[in-house]
């Protein structure tokens, strides 16, 4: 126990951790990070010392930065390093599909954004207004895919089949708190 100091908040994320693993060197994590419908496998670089991640709620930005391993709409899952910490092998589920044994590069450096624009101005409206795609779901069949869009304070399903363009079949307007899930395929 004295060799123990008081437990120190690494980093926030969102959706879950699990599944954590050392690298072989002990200076990374990888781990799950199951979002709902789909998951990544995420790498966390641990900062020597104490970490520079500040306390939830501060709004100061975290120095250190996560990576994600070959991200697709999928859920990963298992990560296991290899021998010499450049390579992660991981489980990817897709729904209707066998599951995949993959390995993939280790991701060896931080992503960071590119330099803002002179002129250019941050609204948080802007980043709600970015669209986001969830997990596709595919037809028995196998020749069309359907998928949930959230666009701001809009939700939409969308419908495609092989060849052809996406259509929205279905569309909310205004946020009302309730999110679309499960959707499926005949």
């Amino acid at each position: 126990p004295s060799e123990w100091g008081p437990e120190e908040r690494l980093l926030t994320i969102r959706g879950t951790v699990g599944d954590i693993e050392f690298s072989p060197d002990s200076r990374r994590i990888a781990f799950e990070n199951p979002r709902g419908g789909h998951g990544f496998i995420a790498v966390y670089d641990i900062p020597e010392g104490r970490a520079s991640c500040p306390p939830p709620r501060s709004q100061q930005v975290c120095q250190d930065r996560i990576r994600y391993v070959d991200p697709v709409f999928a859920t990963d899952s298992d990560p296991v390093w290899s021998g010499n910490g450049s390579q992660i092998s991981f489980v990817r589920r897709v729904p209707g599909l066998p599951d995949a044994q993959l390995t993939r590069p280790a991701p060896a450096r931080t992503w960071t954004p590119p330099p803002g624009r002179a002129g250019d101005t941050y609204r948080f409206h802007d980043l709600l207004a970015a669209p986001i795609a969830y997990t596709p779901v595919r037809s028995g069949d196998g020749r069309s895919i359907a998928y949930i869009t959230w666009e701001a304070t809009d939700r939409a399903i969308n419908f495609m089949r092989v060849g052809g363009p996406a259509r929205r079949v279905v569309q909310y307007r205004g946020d009302d708190g309730i999110e679309f899930s499960q959707v499926d395929v005949s």
